[in-house]
């Protein structure tokens, strides 16, 4: 019973290992090839009227099906961090993200799609710092080693601009 127990158990682990899931990210998410790497820019946030300049990094990598993006933003008195897993959804025929950043208890999660090279993507409202946002993040794809980004907040019926920043990739 014991060799038999054996055998059996031997077989499923082999037939696990040949019959591996697919971690490749899809062919709607390999647009966003020209993305990995490093990136940086130098640019203001416009809060409530109080300007604050930032430095930020970006480092994006293909995690298995998603492009993640770990970012730091320094704005001398403070540090912003965020991980974000960005994806697509077949189904739906639409890109999402899922980010975590310090400054909020709970993930963001955005939905969107592009449009040429324009990607707009949505939050679903999220808590940060105590007040309950939506958001918007606009990347416009410049060249292969430049992006702007735009984000905004809903204020009432309207968006509020934020920040506009034009990324540069990091020589190698």
């Amino acid at each position: 019973m014991r060799k038999t127990l054996l055998i059996v158990s031997a077989v499923f682990a082999a037939s696990l290992c040949m019959a591996q899931p697919n971690t490749e990210p899809s062919d709607e998410i390999k647009k966003f090839d020209w993305m990995v790497g490093e990136w940086v820019s130098s640019s203001v946030w416009n809060i409530d009227g109080m300007e604050m300049p930032v430095e930020t990094k970006v480092l994006a990598v293909w995690d298995g099906q998603f492009l993640r993006h770990t970012t730091v933003s320094d704005f001398g008195m403070m540090e912003m961090t965020e991980t974000m897993m960005f994806g697509y959804d077949a189904k739906n025929k639409w890109y999402f993200s899922s980010a975590y950043t310090n400054m909020a208890p709970m993930p963001r999660v955005e939905y969107g799609r592009l449009v040429g090279s324009t990607l707009v993507m949505i939050s679903d409202p999220w808590e940060i710092m105590g007040d309950v946002s939506v958001s918007r993040a606009t990347i416009v794809k410049v060249s292969d080693d430049e992006y702007t980004f735009t984000l905004e907040f809903k204020e009432g019926g309207s968006w509020t601009l934020i920040n506009e920043s034009t990324f540069k990739r990091v020589e190698k």
